[in-house]
């Protein structure tokens, strides 16, 4: 499998996961500041910093072959059991409704995703506002129009 653009990415002072341009392969846990523990968010900010990077180091090291730095600066979205399963937006929009998505409460991976209707709305939203002019189904191996996309999306588990 070829990884493109591994990198980490931030929220405030914590790595909030190192992902690449099909998603996110770890996200870290947010580290809480507390009031009078100043010293300990530091510690603890440093230390998921350095996992983060020893991390990305391995895992640079363990696609090394398959490694490439350029972006395509193409948005990606990968759908599998329908819901997201990978992804890489660039635009502050599509970026904000993910954020959105995930405060409503995300599974460790698609498999076990049981997306909620207002995420199954969102999803469509994000597949709406990327620049991406196709959709990947990572199950069927196709891509497909966002329209077809989002119906996949809106249906997937109806007939159970």
């Amino acid at each position: 499998m070829q990884r493109s653009n591994l990198r980490i990415t931030h929220s405030g002072d914590n790595p909030e996961g190192i992902r690449d341009d099909s998603g996110f392969l770890f996200l870290f846990t947010k580290v809480q500041k507390y009031e009078n523990q100043q010293e300990r968010y530091a510690r603890e900010c440093e230390e998921q910093q350095e996992l983060a990077e020893y991390l990305l180091a391995a895992l640079k090291d363990h696609y090394h072959d398959g490694y490439k730095e350029q972006s395509t600066g193409q948005d990606y979205i990968n759908l599998k059991w329908g819901t997201l399963k990978g992804w890489d937006f660039k635009g502050p929009k599509v970026i904000e409704l993910m954020k959105q998505y995930c405060e409503l409460g995300v599974s460790i991976g698609c498999a076990t995703q049981s997306d909620t209707p207002e995420q199954k709305e969102l999803i469509c939203k994000m597949i709406d506002e990327c620049n991406a002019p196709t959709i990947h189904l990572d199950w069927h191996d196709v891509d497909v129009s966002k329209d077809e996309a989002k119906r996949y999306v809106m249906e997937y588990g109806k007939n159970k």
